[in-house]
């Protein structure tokens, strides 16, 4: 049985040959140049880079590329957050000036200017996209989305531990935990008093001694 001719319309067939000219060119979508793995590390070994080296940086750039990804996650985070707050403040006092207004009266500007200041200074923080405290908001936010599910399990795995230890009766001693949870973790001494002590502090009241 001969096999049915396929056919395509115009606009397809026209995007078909773009994607393939550019497949063939080898540049990607934005018109760029693109190198393989393969031309990178030729062009490495040719200026006298070592492959160590160039793994190196691959990596460095790799973390690099990641770094200004969530950046611009995080700068994006702050500003959809000032937006909806600058919406609400906005539609607020509109309607608060005009029962105001309509009275003859001003009150609504102690609105306008005791919420405006918090507004500001949100507004500050969310338009800034450098400097000290910046990095050390947008490093703080990092660190708590990367730190959020390895805390959640082991908090899981401390409250079972003392949930047991409380119903056989037992007292529960915060170096005694500590030891346990090294053991099951393979954690460093200094990281299993942290996350034990980071647990105690959020859960008062499990600790005796």
């Amino acid at each position: 049985m001969a096999q049915q001719e396929q056919f395509y319309r115009e606009e397809d067939a026209q995007e078909i040959l773009r994607l393939a000219a550019r497949q063939q060119s080898g540049v990607d979508e934005n018109g760029e140049p693109r190198i393989s793995a393969v031309e990178l590390e030729r062009s490495a070994s040719e200026i006298g880079i070592s492959p160590e080296a160039l793994r190196l940086a691959k990596e460095e750039h790799a973390h690099q590329r990641e770094t200004d990804l969530l950046r611009q996650q995080f700068i994006r985070s702050n500003r959809e957050g000032f937006q909806g707050h600058l919406l609400i403040y906005v539609l607020v006092n509109l309607f608060l000036a005009f029962l105001s207004l309509s009275k003859g009266q001003y009150w609504f500007l102690f609105s306008v200017f005791g919420w405006g200041i918090p507004i500001a200074i949100q507004a500050y923080h969310a338009l800034r996209t450098s400097g000290p405290g910046f990095e050390t908001a947008f490093q703080n936010w990092r660190d708590a989305l990367n730190a959020r599910p390895t805390d959640t399990t082991h908090d899981e795995m401390l409250r079972k531990y003392c949930d047991e230890l409380a119903l056989s009766g037992a007292f529960i001693k915060k170096v005694e935990t500590i030891r346990w949870f090294r053991e099951k973790t393979g954690l460093p001494l200094k990281d299993s008093v942290d996350v034990v002590d980071s647990f105690a502090r959020r859960n008062p009241g499990y600790f005796i001694l």
